[in-house]
């Protein structure tokens, strides 16, 4: 016997393959379906609702779906500002308004450096503690601290 199909079962009768095939197929990932997962992510539905418009238990969602969940609302802004950037360079005037717009409210620009004030920056926890730490310097006390 090697991988032939009998003819016969154990009963006698004529071998047939079983009419439908037992449990649920596996799920399926492609790259719409992870698409969607990010697209809808970002738009604020919760993962319950997700699975549910994908047909798929939370479990499997999380399984197979997990950087859409967890990154999909970074992923989606993202491809937006890049189209926007590249129908701007491709000389739509509404898109490069809007880009300019994006620009000047300085999302994704680094931070600007700005001076900073010591005692400003301290809480007033910190502040007792390195007042603490220098109070015996110049005065007679001190010198006598130190000795």
């Amino acid at each position: 016997m090697g991988d032939e199909i009998p003819e016969l079962d154990l009963l006698g009768e004529p071998y047939r393959e079983p009419a439908d095939p037992r449990g649920r197929p596996k799920h399926r990932v492609t790259r719409e379906k992870r698409k969607d997962v990010s697209a809808l992510r970002a738009a604020g539905l919760s993962r319950d609702d997700i699975a549910l418009v994908l047909g798929v238990s939370k479990p499997t969602l999380a399984k197979y779906y997990f950087a859409e969940l967890n990154e999909g609302v970074a992923q989606e802004r993202a491809r937006a500002l890049l189209w926007l950037r590249a129908s701007a360079e491709g000389g739509n005037v509404s898109a490069q308004k809007a880009w300019i717009r994006v620009l000047a409210d300085g999302q994704g620009a680094p931070a600007v450096p700005r001076e900073i004030d010591p005692d400003l920056e301290l809480g007033k926890k910190e502040k007792a503690l390195r007042d603490a730490k220098a109070a015996d310097q110049g005065s007679a006390w001190g010198e006598l601290v130190r000795h």
